[in-house]
């Protein structure tokens, strides 16, 4: 969901930062549950943030599942943004505040159950054989 700078409220703050934690803690179960269920594939997980303030633009939020093989070499990669602001002027992303520009962020619109499930197929696509 798409946020305009006047819609940026302390209550949209703290919707930011509540599912940050919860797809964090979400990285850690699913990593936890699918460790050690291939031979040939790894599973590493990150929470990647960009800022400090969620209303700043630059500031950036996403999770990430990468498959490794058995050389470590990564072999896919799967990329959640939870939060994005960004500055922009007549669309385009702009890093200066030009006189115009506008800043706005986006939101994952996505439960945490059907961001579960979207990591669980992704996972599950390169490890067929892994049944729950």
């Amino acid at each position: 969901m798409i946020y305009n700078q006047v819609d940026f409220i302390p209550q949209l703050k703290v919707e930011i930062i509540k599912k940050e934690q919860e797809l964090k803690k979400l990285l850690e179960k699913v990593l936890h549950e699918f460790q050690n269920t291939s031979d040939q594939i790894k599973i590493e997980g990150s929470f990647d943030q960009d800022g400090e303030d969620p209303f700043q633009p630059g500031y950036a939020s996403s999770i990430s599942i990468g498959l490794l093989d058995e050389t470590d070499e990564l072999t896919d990669l799967h990329t959640i943004k939870i939060w994005e602001c960004e500055r922009t002027f007549l669309g385009v992303p702009v890093t200066r505040n030009i006189p115009g520009s506008k800043v706005k962020g986006e939101l994952l619109d996505e439960s945490v159950k059907e961001v579960k499930e979207e990591v669980r197929d992704f996972i599950k696509e390169f490890i067929p054989n892994v049944m729950r």
